[in-house]
């Protein structure tokens, strides 16, 4: 059915954008969008700087004009700074339009659902931060008691990762792979498994570290020496992850019960007959909240999400150091 589907799309597909088409309409809207677009235009100028495909004034402009459509055609989400490297990656295989259409495909709550990361407060952001640690705790014990020995969590690296879809720091290929994975299963999830892929490839190495600066190096910087065999492996340990959707949807349930404020009466109700959690992981998770909540809103910023150091002339990412 893919392939029968797939033959009934002409190809190439029409780079013309008419301005009497929904996207058409959206770039042309000017009335109270200073603000915002000022900062779409600081923001995308700092967005694959390293790819000469962004170094062309019209790509530019395209992706100031898909981020601009989307923050008037969802206005409770608008624009957030890490949506840049999502549409971007987009912008590399489709035309600008369609690049569009398919990021709001992305965002469709009945879809991928991508826009929950994004909303105002990234509550739902924090949850999968969190179901990523869960994981950790149910398949990887002994590496996730070393991250938590080392002062290391979830924040302080897979935020960047989730927010640009693997996009920064990786390289466009592997963020490409990943947005596969989340079309065919119309889900997030495969960001936690991908994180997850990622942190067990580490593990060895980062167990053999035992301070909290050599370890989150290792976590941000260590992936852009792979070469092609590993970036294949982590991908397809992605594919293949212990971690089931029945698994995802009890990590969910659990936070929802540690965290009553961001649930319903009636979840609230449910969750708690479900006795999911004992009391030593409340208090574990009651404690470490304030710690971790400073650790968030320090991340949430562009300059964070760029905050990496890349190997100059990397062969695999494509990335040079620039002036």
């Amino acid at each position: 059915m893919l392939l029968e589907a797939m033959s009934k799309v002409e190809w190439p597909l029409d780079e013309r954008i008419s301005e009497e088409s929904n996207y058409g309409i959206l770039i042309q809207i000017t009335i109270g969008q200073d603000e915002i677009d000022d900062i779409i235009r600081r923001d995308i100028h700092r967005t694959y700087p390293e790819l000469p495909h962004f170094n062309l004034p019209e790509k530019r402009a395209a992706l100031f004009n898909i981020l601009k459509a989307y923050s008037l055609h969802d206005l409770e989400v608008g624009y957030c700074q890490g949506m840049g490297f999502v549409a971007g990656i987009l912008l590399l295989y489709l035309p600008e339009e369609w690049a569009f259409r398919m990021l709001c495909l992305l965002m469709n709550e009945n879809q991928v659902n991508l826009r929950r990361l994004y909303v105002p407060g990234l509550e739902p952001l924090k949850k999968e931060l969190w179901k990523l640690e869960f994981m950790l705790e149910k398949h990887l014990p002994i590496l996730d008691s070393h991250l938590k020995e080392n002062g290391v969590s979830a924040t302080l690296y897979a935020s960047q990762w989730f927010l640009t879809c693997f996009s920064c720091p990786f390289t466009e290929f592997f963020a490409a792979r990943v947005l596969d994975f989340m079309l065919l299963e119309k889900s997030c999830t495969p960001l936690i498994r991908t994180a997850f892929a990622v942190l067990a490839e580490l593990g060895e190495e980062l167990l053999e570290l035992d301070n909290f600066e050599d370890v989150l190096t290792c976590i941000k910087v260590k992936p852009l020496s792979w070469d092609v065999r590993a970036v294949r492996k982590v991908l397809s340990s992605s594919l293949t992850s212990p971690i089931s959707h029945s698994e995802v949807q009890l990590a969910e349930e659990a936070y929802d019960h540690l965290h009553p404020e961001t649930t319903s009466p009636v979840e609230e109700d449910t969750l708690a007959d479900s006795n999911l959690l004992s009391n030593d992981k409340v208090e574990e998770v009651a404690e470490g909240e304030e710690s971790e909540e400073q650790a968030f809103q320090m991340m949430l910023s562009m300059d964070m999400l760029l905050d990496v150091d890349v190997p100059e002339d990397d062969p695999l990412s494509g990335k040079q150091k620039t002036e």
